[in-house]
């Protein structure tokens, strides 16, 4: 039975409770919690054990909580805030009994050789690792299509000079595809132990002259974009996955739209390909 998990980013002008209900009432067992959705809800007066009650009632489990964006940056201010945003976040991970917390490096230290850039990544996920480790929390790195670490052989590069038994990569199909270097047949081949999280979507890669912008390239129901979500998902099968699918839309249109509607469509999209 596959675990199938809702990306509440894709909902995400619903608040928490909201997404939960409707997770739920769409067929969902999981949820990955968006940071900005689980701080609103806690600073609004809330506790990590309302959060809890929540879960329970509409019988979710929480696989991910997403992010810790970037996680590359050298600069002493963003450094302070990439580890501070891990010591607020870590015990409440381990609170919701969530075992996996999401880093994503992004586009600071593009200018630099490569081998200085998996250095300095590496270094800042080290600590990150390091910090989540006495919670029982893995750190599952997201490449990102539009940023020097792009690609799964990127992805597992920075990993491998990380050096912690408590990371992993997430194995999104929009950033790996838009990166243009990662292809299926390489993905099968990946021992699964490497594997949080898998994000499910669609999509495509900018047009010509156009600038990258998820928001927009992103903004598509499985089936409807340019990614073959077949040949990827037979090729996630074919390493012996066994975790949690996360279908994830990130598109300014459909948070526009009915949540319900938006979700409900998400998990048929996601049970026709992974059922």
């Amino acid at each position: 039975m596959v675990l199938k998990s809702l990306h509440l980013n894709s909902i995400k002008y619903a608040n928490l409770r909201t997404s939960f209900r409707l997770a739920h009432e769409c067929g969902f067992k999981a949820v990955e919690i968006s940071v900005p959705k689980l701080t609103s809800y806690l600073d609004s007066g809330f506790t990590v054990d309302d959060i809890n009650a929540m879960l329970k009632e509409y019988d979710l489990v929480p696989v991910c909580i997403n992010d810790i964006f970037g996680v590359e940056s050298m600069r002493p201010e963003e450094r302070r805030r990439i580890f501070g945003e891990m010591e607020y976040l870590a015990p409440i991970t381990q609170k919701l009994g969530c075992h996996t917390l999401q880093v994503c490096p992004l586009t600071e230290l593009e200018e630099l050789s490569w081998p200085e850039i998996v250095r300095m990544t590496a270094k800042n996920i080290r600590i990150l690792a390091d910090m989540a480790a006495p919670y029982g929390i893995r750190i599952q790195l997201e490449t990102m299509a539009w940023s020097p670490i792009h690609s799964l052989s990127r992805g597992m590069q920075v990993l491998e000079e990380v050096g912690r038994d408590n990371t992993g990569i997430s194995i999104d199909y929009w950033h790996f595809w838009g990166g243009g270097e990662t292809t299926p047949d390489e993905l099968a081949k990946l021992d699964k132990k490497h594997m949080c999280n898998i994000h499910f979507c669609d999509g495509r890669r900018p047009y010509e002259g156009e600038e990258w912008d998820e928001e927009i390239q992103r903004a598509y129901y499985p089936g409807e974009g340019d990614i073959p979500l077949q040949d990827w998902t037979d090729a996630i099968k074919a390493t012996g996955y066994d975790g949690p699918w996360s279908i994830e839309l990130i598109s300014r249109p459909h948070w526009q739209a009915d949540s319900r509607e938006v979700a409900q469509k998400l998990y048929d999209g996601l049970s026709k390909y992974v059922d």
